[in-house]
């Protein structure tokens, strides 16, 4: 592998796995799932689980770790939002914020909207190099699927993807499993390939990645881009 990367809660991140990390140059990803405490706690299940985030990124600097911070904000929380309403010394090349994602594509409306309202007052324009372009479309997960491995060895294409898992790579064929990623997603499936949210869709699924042949769509879809409707 070019690059191994971790994504966590932080509740089990301690001195001992920073050090590991550091040792074998490991990226980690740590997630903060709402700026409230209490709800981030409720998400995770556990009491503290906020305060862990932030020691867990103390520990990511004092091992000088390559890390970033991911926050989920719902739509109010995501139009208050600055980097300074964490109270913390996060520079902003290790904060990356994101919408609670939509449940499907008839969502993404209401979903742009709010981006809109955010990024369009809030950001100047700027332009994109066609290299750098090219570089996030290469190395974007949604594009070109990366290795997901849970702790329990089970292979996904997406690490938010709990429904389904190709299988445990203790049995899996690696070889097989590294050239199934290799492509895009939207070439994986049929009704994928002629959806206009293609790239947009959170919903991708990975029960064909080592089979060869193509699923009908993803179990999560239910959009026909063949008429433009929703089946539901």
């Amino acid at each position: 592998f070019n690059d191994i990367t971790i994504f966590t809660n932080s509740i089990y991140f301690d001195d001992q796995w920073a050090s590991f990390f550091s040792e074998l140059s490991i990226s980690v990803r740590f997630t903060l799932y709402s700026l409230d405490r209490n709800k981030h706690d409720s998400y995770v299940g556990l009491v503290g689980g906020y305060d862990s985030v932030f020691d867990a990124i103390n520990l990511a600097k004092k091992y000088h770790l390559d890390y970033r911070v991911n926050v989920i904000l719902n739509e109010d929380e995501y139009l208050d939002f600055n980097g300074d309403l964490l109270g913390f010394d996060i520079e902003k090349k290790h904060l990356s914020i994101d919408l609670i994602r939509p449940n499907s594509n008839y969502e993404m409306n209401q979903y742009s909207q709010v981006k809109v309202k955010k990024d369009g007052i809030t950001r100047p324009l700027k332009n994109k190099s066609f290299k750098r372009a090219i570089r996030d479309t290469r190395y974007h997960s949604c594009y070109t699927g990366k290795l997901s491995i849970s702790v329990e060895g089970e292979v996904s294409h997406c690490p938010w993807n709990k429904i389904q898992s190709t299988g445990n790579i203790k049995t899996l064929d690696s070889q097989k499993v590294i050239e199934a990623w290799s492509k895009p997603l939207a070439e994986s499936y049929s009704y994928c390939e002629e959806c206009e949210f293609n790239f947009l869709c959170f919903d991708c699924t990975d029960l064909n990645t080592t089979s060869g042949t193509k699923v009908k769509r993803p179990i999560t879809c239910s959009y026909n881009p063949l008429i433009g409707e929703m089946s539901c």
